[in-house]
């Protein structure tokens, strides 16, 4: 069973009750989509993105609270959105440079986040898997 940790104010992340928490379908990105979180202007690795929220890897830890991250898909079409951290946990892998997974949800208004990423999915999927969203 996968264990997410939430973090609790002051950054350190607790854990949760041991249920998976994301109440909507996520997209695993493979390239095509770059993440830039501009709060701390900083450069993420963007692991899978859905319509609740994304998870990324980081470089240094990200902190409890809101955050701006700018979403650029491959033909450089950006866009900037609202989130807010839910988790940061320390990636431990054998000879390989600290980093940080960090997971986000996205700050409603729900019709203009839900465009916004739909918009983005659509571009990563199209230059992917040559899909279009109906």
């Amino acid at each position: 069973m996968r264990v997410l940790r939430r973090i609790r104010p002051g950054g350190v992340p607790a854990r949760s009750a041991g249920k998976e928490q994301r109440t909507t379908l996520r997209f695993d990105v493979h390239g095509g989509l770059d993440g830039h979180l501009v709060t701390t202007n900083r450069p993420m690795a963007i692991k899978n993105l859905g319509l609740g929220g994304f998870a990324a890897d980081v470089a240094i830890p990200v902190a409890a609270g809101s955050h701006l991250v700018r979403f650029t898909t491959s033909d450089r079409t950006a866009t900037l959105l609202e989130t807010r951290s839910v988790y940061c946990r320390p990636i431990r892998e054998p000879g390989v440079a600290r980093r940080y997974a960090a997971g986000f949800e996205f700050v409603r208004p729900p019709q203009d986040v839900d465009r916004a990423v739909k918009v983005i999915l659509q571009q990563v999927t199209q230059l992917r898997l040559g899909l279009r969203w109906v």
